[in-house]
């Protein structure tokens, strides 16, 4: 974690970044190369805890736990599938992959240049 301006934007907004790759909470975006992704705020929330958590898995539950955690009825297992098939379109072009480890979760690689 940094506190320095964006190379991109010249702002201090973003919260944390990796090599070319920076992530604005305040907006929902990950910023890389000179394109913006912008995400909903639970594909970014799934995101930032895939990254606090790198290289390692994060749990399916553990997931639905800090993604749900206030609702009295949290969502079907599907639900956050569905937004990790969405987020990895969003992620498409960027060199952040989100990896499922069947039976265990999911995990952020992103490979060094």
């Amino acid at each position: 974690m940094m506190a320095e301006p964006c190379p991109y934007c010249g702002t201090l907004n973003h919260n944390i970044h990796l090599n070319e790759i920076w992530f604005r909470e305040d907006r929902s975006l990950v910023v890389t190369g000179h394109q913006e992704i912008e995400l909903t705020r639970t594909q970014y929330a799934i995101l930032h805890m895939l990254f606090k958590r790198m290289p390692h898995t994060v749990s399916h539950e553990s997931l639905m736990s800090a993604l749900y955690e206030e609702r009295s009825d949290p969502p079907f297992d599907t639900t956050l599938k569905m937004h990790v098939m969405k987020l990895r379109k969003r992620l498409m072009d960027t060199n952040l992959y989100v990896i499922t480890d069947w039976g265990l979760g999911y995990r952020l690689e992103y490979p060094l240049p």
